[in-house]
Parts: structure tokens; C-alpha cells; sequence
């Protein structure tokens, strides 16, 4: 996971692709990156904060809005600290209690 966000963030130039790459990125992998690297994993989420989105709002573009706001709120609502929904294996579904 670190190689990738650092090939994104250091590589690749701040635009709405790169953006949602990231966004993607964050919301499968953050929880795990986060259980596993705590401090150095908040430390990379100021920098997105406080270096890619402002980077990306310079640019104006209305259509970049979305990214931006997901971004914010994936930060200020600290969801990296809950696993992403659909990670956890049921014990049990409901095919199990069909009978045919």
C-alpha cells in the first residue's frame, strides 16, 4: 500500500483522476493502513489535507468538487478508523436456511 501512495502522490500530478485514485485507494486499504501504521498513516493524511487537496481546489474546476469533498470528510470524519462496509465475512446468510 505505501508504495503505491507514495508513486500517486510523488509521480503522478494532482488532478481529478489522480484524486480519485486515491480516494479509492483509502477507502478499501486506509482501515487496514491505519490498524497497522498508525502515526505514520495520520501523517500521511495531513499531507493529503494540507498539500494535495489544496492543490487540487487551485485549480478551479468545478468537477473536482466531489473528489475534494470526499476527501475532506474521509479525513475530518476519521472514517479510516472503521473497517470499510462489506469487509467482514457473515458467519451465516440466508442461503443457509433455505430449504428447497
Amino acid at each position: 500500500g505505501w508504495s503505491y501512495v507514495a508513486r500517486l502522490l510523488n509521480s503522478i500530478p494532482v488532478n481529478q483522476a489522480s484524486c480519485t485514485a486515491l480516494d479509492a485507494f483509502l477507502q478499501v486499504a486506509g482501515f487496514s493502513m491505519y490498524s497497522a501504521f498508525r502515526t505514520q498513516f495520520l501523517k500521511l493524511l495531513l499531507s493529503i489535507r494540507n498539500q494535495v487537496v489544496p492543490q487540487l481546489r487551485e485549480k478551479g474546476d468545478k468537477d473536482d468538487a466531489a473528489v475534494i469533498s470526499r476527501l475532506e470528510l474521509y479525513i475530518s470524519e476519521q472514517r479510516y478508523a472503521r473497517a470499510p462496509e462489506g469487509s467482514e465475512m457473515v458467519d451465516q446468510d440466508s442461503s443457509s436456511q433455505v430449504r428447497a
